[in-house]
């Protein structure tokens, strides 16, 4: 009896740890979506700034 209680009680640390590991690499992921995101916003603001009217 008590072997099974450690056996669901490891179970569960390992269940968390597993959780936490992919919740720190949703938020990595998300970090670097962001940096890539801010970016292409500064490569968009200054192709725009080169564009003049006789580009066009």
């Amino acid at each position: 009896m008590i072997y099974g209680a450690a056996a669901v009680a490891i179970l569960g640390i390992a269940i968390s740890i597993i959780a936490l590991a992919t919740l720190y690499a949703a938020n990595r992921i998300a970090k670097e979506a962001d940096n890539s995101v801010k970016l292409a916003m500064k490569l968009i603001d200054i192709s725009e700034r080169n564009i003049t009217g006789k580009d066009l």
